[in-house]
């Protein structure tokens, strides 16, 4: 059995895949990091709206009660 010596050569058609696969997977991590980072802003709007819930229903309960201090110290 001989044995022959390939050079393995890669032509346009397989750099263009390469390259496509390569843009793929930069894409989806630029899409993961955008989600990570949109997905982190609405868990700080959510905490910071709860937080503004808690004192408004604090005020109201003070005022609903005639105390003539009110204390609305964030419990955070």
């Amino acid at each position: 059995m001989a044995t022959n010596k390939h050079k393995i050569q890669l032509q346009k058609r397989d750099w263009a895949i390469i390259l496509l696969f390569i843009l793929m997977i930069v894409t989806n991590f630029w899409w993961w990091g955008i989600n990570n980072v949109h997905d982190s802003v609405e868990n700080d709007l959510h905490n910071i709206n709860s937080r503004q819930l808690l004192i408004n229903n604090q005020l109201k309960t003070c005022v609903n009660e005639g105390t003539k201090t009110c204390d609305i110290s964030s419990p955070y």
